[in-house]
């Protein structure tokens, strides 16, 4: 018989012990400057895309 009963195994599932963490390097840093220049770059974006999209612009309707 296994040491530990099966409600024993669902309760410690997926959690980390105290003071542990899950990702202890924290987020890689290439993410990190990929989200800034998703943010900066967001506004104009969507700006450019509506402006687009309300065009007579064949290839905005496909």
């Amino acid at each position: 018989m296994p040491d530990n009963s099966p409600s024993e195994a669902k309760a410690n599932r997926g959690q980390f012990k105290k003071g542990q963490s899950g990702n202890p390097g924290g987020k890689p840093k290439a993410l990190r400057e990929v989200i800034e220049l998703a943010r900066e770059h967001t506004q104009l974006a969507v700006e450019r895309l509506a402006h687009w999209a309300a065009s007579n612009e064949p290839a905005a309707r496909a």
